[in-house]
């Protein structure tokens, strides 16, 4: 996938691929004179890691022929479960490798989706939150603390969401 030849100089187009653990989700934006503009949005659920690289090109053609434009150029937003610490686990390396090459894709960066919410929140709201941020997913929830535009901490329950599981993870949060 290539950037479209008729795009503005002052322009370039970019993917936001979300992976939780069963769907994906394709956000196509271009980037204009320091500003977002959003331009096409696609999701699609995916059983493993075997149909993935199929389900995320249905996702971002959907995406981008909605946006009228072809990128390459993708960050990825992940849940924690991607992650060792703040880097990739190797196993979520390599597939995300594997997913980036067959699809034609250039990663420019790996955030939780923490920090993609704390960014958005920024550039929405004009403030840097201070927030605590939950994600629930089947099999496991996230909690996390963003304060002075970072996420300061990271709890995980590694068990089906359920109000008291949920309220016991925010929690342990300091």
């Amino acid at each position: 996938m290539q950037k479209s030849q008729n795009a503005d100089k002052d322009s370039e187009s970019f993917l936001a691929l979300t992976l939780t653990p069963d769907t994906i989700i394709d956000y196509a934006w271009q980037f204009t004179n320091e500003k977002v503009d959003a331009k096409g949005i696609s999701s699609k659920h995916f059983a493993n890691s075997q149909n993935l690289v199929h389900e995320a090109a249905v996702a971002i053609d959907k995406a981008v022929e909605a946006a009228s434009s072809d990128v390459s150029k993708v960050v990825f937003g992940l849940s924690s479960s991607w992650f060792e610490g703040v880097n990739l686990k190797s196993e979520s390396s390599k597939l995300l490798n594997n997913l980036s090459r067959d699809l034609d894709l250039s990663p420019q960066a790996y955030v939780s989706l923490a920090t993609a919410v704390n960014h958005f929140l920024k550039m929405e709201e004009g403030v840097t939150p201070n927030a605590v941020l939950v994600g629930i997913f089947n099999d496991f929830s996230e909690a996390h603390l963003v304060k002075n535009n970072k996420v300061l901490f990271t709890e995980k329950l590694n068990a089906k969401a359920e109000v008291g599981g949920v309220v016991d993870l925010i929690k342990k949060l300091k």
